[in-house]
C-alpha cells in the first residue's frame, strides 16, 4: 500500500488491512529502509527468497536468514 515507516501499533494493523487485496511494494519498501540507513536485515523463515531480493535491490544491506537452530549463529554474527 505504502512505503513507509510506521510507528505505532495502529498503523501497522491499518496497513495490514488495506494491504490485502493490495500488491506488495517490495522494491520501494527495501529501498526506503536502505535511504533510512537500515544497514542489516533478517529475514525468519524457511527460505531465503526475501534476503536474494534484499541484496539485488539494496546491496548495501547485509542479510542473514534465520529458518531455525542453525541458522542462529549467523544471525548472531550479523546482528554483532
Amino acid at each position: 500500500v505504502e512505503a513507509r515507516i510506521v510507528t505505532t501499533g495502529a498503523e501497522a494493523r491499518d496497513g495490514l488491512y488495506r494491504q490485502v487485496p493490495n500488491s506488495v511494494l517490495w522494491t520501494d519498501s527495501v529501498k526506503k529502509l536502505a535511504s533510512e540507513g537500515v544497514a542489516r536485515a533478517v529475514e525468519i523463515g524457511a527460505g531465503k527468497v526475501l534476503c536474494g531480493l534484499v541484496k539485488q535491490i539494496a546491496p548495501s544491506i547485509q542479510t542473514a536468514n534465520f529458518g531455525g537452530p542453525d541458522d542462529l549463529e549467523a544471525v548472531r554474527a550479523l546482528l554483532a
